[in-house]
């Protein structure tokens, strides 16, 4: 068969995380963790209501990719 990886990618598998979703929808917010948590609440910013990572919707839109942070150059002694 081979191994997990190369099933993975005969199969085009992707993890829910990868795959569209509310985890990374422009509209979806991560909530403050509370003590009582384990893992931080989701919610749809557009309606208002309590999703999981991996629900979608027709208004999915992608979140904007995160910038990467600027490097310093130079800084010789």
């Amino acid at each position: 068969m081979g191994t997990i990886a190369s099933i993975q990618a005969a199969i085009e598998f992707r993890h829910s995380f990868e795959r569209d979703g509310c985890q990374n929808c422009q509209h979806g917010r991560r909530l403050p963790l509370q003590p009582q948590q384990r893992w931080p609440s989701l919610e749809c910013g557009r309606y208002g209501f309590f999703v999981k990572a991996a629900d979608t919707c027709m208004h999915y839109a992608p979140a904007p990719a995160a910038t990467a942070l600027p490097t310093i150059e130079g800084g010789g002694a």
